[in-house]
């Protein structure tokens, strides 16, 4: 099966059936997440708590909202499903909360401008990185088992995850009045970066060319491709 979702609609394709189930809301959708078999969450824009539905009843299109949690202070952001029982929240103040679904129970919250790796089952810190000058939004590790992490003011940070220290820091140079607002580690090991105004860059170990298209270009073309040079890491 594969989810897919825009800001007002979740659509199911089934892969073998060939069947597909488009679901249309009047609310804007922030984020969804899955629970296989069991639930399927949703966050909506503008709201500080997070919808769970039944996942038959949802599928057969008897939609009925089965539980709620709440008291985020600032509106949900992103999801993740941690096990079929455990849930992680992410708001626009910079609050992590991770959640107990069958109790609707907050296990722990963490609010600050570091990263921290965290024993879930315990809910002790494990190990804190500091660095970051504002809230990261972002977080992935590499293949090498580096941590890397984005701020809200676009700052990219590499830290070595034995020591805490960081290893090299990316910002967007080639704009200054653009940022970086999101990134990817792909398989290969490359990083790809999006920024706010539309550029999309990807950074090398070795001298590359990459291709980009930015909505807002200086002379006031809407769209295109140039090639730049760049040897980055």
């Amino acid at each position: 099966m594969i989810l897919a979702w825009n800001r007002y609609t979740i659509d199911l394709h089934f892969i073998e059936s060939k069947l597909y189930y488009p679901f249309n809301f009047t609310k804007a959708i922030s984020d969804v997440a899955f629970v296989e078999n069991c639930f399927l969450i949703i966050a909506f824009e503008n709201e500080s708590f997070i919808t769970i539905y039944n996942w038959e009843n949802f599928l057969e299109k008897k939609v009925r909202r089965v539980k709620l949690l709440g008291c985020n202070a600032g509106n949900i952001k992103s999801l993740c499903i941690v096990d079929n029982d455990h849930l992680l929240s992410g708001s626009y103040d910079s609050m992590i909360k991770l959640w107990k679904i069958s109790t609707l129970e907050c296990i722990w919250t963490y609010v600050d401008t570091t990263i921290r790796i965290w024993d879930l089952r315990s809910g002790l810190c494990l190990k804190t990185f500091i660095g970051h000058q504002n809230y990261p939004i972002e977080i992935q590790e590499t293949k090498n088992g580096e941590i890397v992490s984005l701020d809200r003011e676009g700052v990219l940070n590499f830290w070595d995850q034995k020591t805490g220290a960081i290893i090299l820091s990316l910002t967007n140079s080639l704009n200054l009045n653009d940022f970086i607002s999101c990134f990817r580690i792909l398989e290969s090991g490359d990083l790809v970066t999006g920024s706010e105004n539309g550029l999309i860059q990807m950074w090398s170990n070795e001298p590359i060319f990459f291709s980009y298209f930015t909505a807002l270009l200086e002379d006031k073309e809407k769209g295109g491709t140039k090639r730049k040079e760049c040897n980055i890491l």
